[in-house]
C-alpha cells in the first residue's frame, strides 16, 4: 500500500469513530457560563450616539409644556435680535460714517417727466430708495442722499424706462451699450496725498 492509501484509510476510520460517538447534551447552564465569560463589546461613541438618535422615544406634550417651550423660543429670538444684521435698502452702503452729502438735480422745465430716480454703481443700478421728488418752484427733480468717497457712475431713470445722463455732470463714461454714464468723484479729504 502506498502512503496516500494508508492516510485515506486512517481518515476514514477516524470519521467513522466520530460518527459513532454518543450525542450528549451540554450540562445545564453551560451556554450561560460561556456567554458570561465573554467581555461585552463596547461600541464607539459615534455608534452609541447613532443608536441613541435612532431609538424612538415617547414625547408627552401638554398645553403647559407647549406654552413654556413657546415662551423660551420667543425669549431666545428676542435675545438674538440685537446680534442680527439690520436690513438696508437694496444697494445702500452700510453705516453713515464717512458718507458725504450729495444733491442730484435734474431740470424739467416743461414738466414732461412723470417719475425720476437716480441709479448707479452706488445702489447697484436699483432705483428703490433713490426716487427723486419734483420741486415745482424750481421746475426740477431733486434727490438728496449720502454716498461714500470714491468714483460713482450714475444716470437718471425717467418714467421707469428712459435713461438720461446728468446734464450738469462734468465727467461722463461710455457704458459699453452706446450710452453715457455720468461720473461723480467724491473725495475723502486726502485728495492731495499720493
Amino acid at each position: 500500500m502506498t502512503e496516500n492509501t494508508r492516510r485515506d484509510e486512517r481518515d476514514q476510520n477516524l470519521i467513522r469513530a466520530i460518527r459513532n460517538l454518543p450525542q450528549a447534551e451540554p450540562p445545564a447552564g453551560f451556554t450561560q457560563a460561556v456567554l458570561s465569560g465573554l467581555a461585552p463589546k463596547r461600541l464607539a461613541w459615534w455608534q452609541r450616539a447613532w443608536l441613541w438618535a435612532r431609538t424612538p422615544r415617547p414625547l408627552a406634550v401638554t398645553p403647559l409644556r407647549l406654552a413654556g417651550a413657546a415662551l423660551a423660543a420667543g425669549l431666545l429670538v428676542l435675545a438674538a435680535l440685537p446680534l442680527l444684521p439690520r436690513p438696508q435698502a437694496p444697494g445702500m452702503e452700510a453705516p453713515a460714517e464717512g458718507l458725504q452729502a450729495v444733491t442730484f438735480l435734474l431740470p424739467d422745465p416743461d414738466g414732461r417727466v412723470r417719475s425720476a430716480a437716480v441709479i448707479g454703481t452706488f445702489n447697484r443700478w436699483n432705483p428703490k430708495g433713490f426716487e427723486m421728488r419734483f420741486m415745482p418752484e424750481q421746475k426740477a427733480w431733486l434727490l438728496q442722499t449720502r454716498l461714500a468717497a470714491g468714483s460713482h457712475e450714475y444716470v437718471f431713470l425717467l418714467d421707469g424706462a428712459q435713461l438720461r445722463p446728468d446734464p450738469a455732470a462734468v465727467l461722463t463714461k461710455d457704458d459699453g451699450f452706446g450710452n453715457s454714464n455720468s461720473v461723480l468723484l467724491l473725495g475723502d479729504g486726502h485728495e492731495q496725498r499720493l
